[in-house]
């Protein structure tokens, strides 16, 4: 089902240099804490292909696409639209603000992409796009689907994100790109030192936006929207939202918006088969997850943990288990983070742990299963880390490690308890014990008279 509504809010001020600071000041700020996540919530039985209905979509040639770009998406094997893809073709054509909510795997970045390229080759050559990303390697990854839908026209694409070495940013910034995607944090360097001039860019698009606002981005996106005075259209892509969130998003998003809902944004993917393991008590949680893995699961394995040092952990858990594996989060360099998601992508590797930085958006095809090496902070995030299999029509598999609940004492009805005076009563109704003399032996020693 198809949800649309309109939504109002207002635009920024203007962007100052030295204002950068301020982002910087203010990622301690968090929409979300740690859930009450029951077990009901993690276990479900997966759809199966039999019971999923067909629904038949446009063709992307119905749509008078360009010779060009229609040729590229031929060569990837792209031939009709998704449901976001189809619901948000119009709108965003047309010129108008978009929220677009879609389960993770649906095709997103071809929804808000395709349709400005469009525009831009045949009609509106004035199109500049910014596109802000949470994640490098999301930011990574859609700069490679750009590339791949701009190949062979004249479109210029740029990416930035940490950890690279800023005059490769300064050479692809000298060819003056017209669609640049990249991190808030790169993003607001550029700025700060003056590389950066936002002021000819039109059109705004916040990928997986909740995710950057939870992860303390707030001012960063405020003060980059600031700087893009001429911001015609703002486009808004998530797989999840929350009702915390809508007073940021109204800053963001100027003017009226067209929301469209291919799903609640609160439920994982149906293909995705969901089940609870109990650590074992002997074995422990490494040893439980390690017995997982050597028992139940697939060949293509993402293994999530809250922190990194816990995915260190279990790295050298799994390298002793002699399992093939590697590693990423935000302490790993992004050269290292790139080998280690080419590894698992080609399956070099078995599994990759990982934090929440390989949650969002990052298409892996054919991920059998997806384990929780505890149970995540935020129902949100449990969404985003299972979609990341079952993508694409196929099935998957999730497992979440969590201990045994206890046994709770009986329930006492405090009307039933004994008071005090009571208690009292029925002390001192008792018989007290005897008490026993002890025999008192002389100081020197020597036993009494008579002893034996």
């Amino acid at each position: 089902m198809v949800e649309k509504r309109y939504s109002s809010g207002k635009s920024g001020g203007s962007f100052a240099k030295g204002r950068g600071n301020a982002g910087s000041q203010n990622r301690k700020k968090k929409f979300d804490g740690r859930e009450n996540i029951s077990i009901e919530m993690l276990t479900k039985s997966a759809v199966t292909a039999e019971e999923r209905p067909v629904v038949e979509t446009r063709s992307f040639e119905e749509t008078g696409l360009h010779h060009l770009l229609l040729r590229n998406l031929q060569k990837q094997n792209i031939h009709r639209m998704t449901d976001i893809q189809e619901n948000t073709w119009d709108p965003v054509s047309a010129g108008e603000n978009v929220i677009g909510l879609a389960q993770t795997g649906s095709g997103k970045t071809i929804a808000f992409l395709l349709p400005l390229l469009q525009r831009k080759i045949t009609s509106e050559p004035q199109i500049r796009v910014m596109i802000i990303s949470p994640t490098r390697e999301l930011a990574n990854q859609i700069g490679t689907n750009a590339a791949a839908l701009i190949s062979g026209t004249s479109i210029k694409t740029a990416c930035f994100t940490g950890g690279t070495a800023i005059m490769n940013d300064l050479r692809q910034l000298h060819r003056k790109p017209e669609i640049v995607i990249g991190t808030p944090g790169r993003l607001m360097d550029l700025l700060e030192r003056g590389y950066l001039d936002l002021r000819g860019f039109n059109t705004l698009i916040l990928d997986e936006f909740d995710r950057m606002l939870d992860m303390g981005f707030v001012e960063d996106v405020h003060l980059i929207t600031d700087a893009m005075p001429e911001r015609a259209q703002t486009l808004l892509f998530s797989a999840t939202i929350q009702g915390k969130i809508e007073p940021e998003i109204r800053r963001i998003q100027p003017g009226n918006a067209v929301r469209v809902q291919v799903n609640s944004g609160s439920s994982p993917c149906e293909q995705v088969e969901q089940s609870v393991i109990y650590v074992d008590e002997n074995l422990g949680r490494h040893g439980t997850l390690i017995r997982l893995l050597n028992e139940q699961a697939g060949d293509k394995v993402l293994l999530f943990s809250e922190t990194k040092r816990g995915v260190s952990r279990i790295m050298q858990r799994l390298k002793e288990a002699g399992i093939r594996s590697d590693e990423i989060h935000g302490d790993k360099s992004q050269a290292y983070r790139n080998r280690a998601l080419e590894s698992f992508r080609k399956g070099r590797i078995r599994v990759l742990v990982a934090t929440d930085v390989a949650a969002r958006g990052l298409d892996i095809p054919l991920v059998t299963d997806v384990i929780n090496f505890e149970v995540p902070r935020t129902y949100d995030s449990y969404i985003h880390r299972i979609g990341r299999t079952g993508r694409a029509g196929n099935s998957g598999r999730a497992f979440t490690l969590t201990d045994k609940p206890r046994e709770r004492t009986p329930h006492v009805d405090r009307n039933d308890r004994p008071t005090k005076a009571q208690m009292v009563t029925e002390l001192m109704s008792e018989p007290l014990p005897l008490r026993k003399k002890k025999k008192k032996f002389p100081f020197s020693g020597k036993e009494p008279v008579g002893a034996s």
